[in-house]
């Protein structure tokens, strides 16, 4: 009677065990971001010369210190300049569940230099869906970003609503220069 009573606690505990790494597993896959959030997006000239020459391309990433709203419904990833191009790019995902009432989302990137304000009209942008999250990743080329500019990306609901302001650079946000050799790149559309 030992021998089974044995048996049946090992196989438990076994099953118990087998169960709690499939759910850690299966959560750790499920909450990693989708393949275009560390992707940089290049037009078919500068694509061309930097498979060409790939050294000379520089990115340098920016680590802001809120990079979400205050609900956590929409988060700011991998911030990105190509000082060669003054190409800035950014990776916003949201909650596709949250904002579905009040789909499209709208999007406002302001540079703020001194007491001059710019809006950046020319933002190209690709998305990505993962299970209950949308990723959207913006490159913006040619904003005439200076150093001591504040760049911030107001986000709006579709009755025009203002959701959040993320602020993506400003001059006490720290930074890293990566070289373009290792990162990964797609072809602007």
């Amino acid at each position: 009677m030992g021998k089974i009573i044995k048996k049946i606690l090992k196989t438990v505990l076994i099953v118990i065990i087998v169960v709690l790494n499939v759910l850690i597993w299966g959560r750790i896959f499920i909450s990693c971001d989708a393949p275009i959030t560390t992707k940089i997006i290049l037009d078919e000239t500068t694509l061309a010369d930097f498979k060409a020459n790939p050294s000379e391309y520089t990115v340098k990433e920016y680590f802001p210190p809120i990079t979400m709203d205050e609900l956590g419904k929409v988060q700011l990833r991998y911030v990105t300049h190509i000082e060669e191009t003054d190409d800035f790019q950014f990776t916003l995902k949201y909650n596709k569940d949250y904002f579905e009432s009040k789909m499209p989302l709208d999007f406002t990137l302001r540079c703020v230099s001194g007491e001059q304000e710019r809006i950046i009209e020319d933002i190209y942008t690709a998305s990505q869906d993962r299970f209950h999250f949308k990723y959207l990743r913006f490159s913006c080329k040619g904003i005439g970003y200076m150093d001591g500019d504040v760049l911030f990306l107001d986000v709006f609901t579709a009755d025009g609503e203002l959701f959040t302001t993320l602020t993506l650079r400003s001059p006490d946000i720290t930074s890293m220069l990566h070289k373009t050799v290792r990162l990964k790149t797609i072809l602007k559309n």
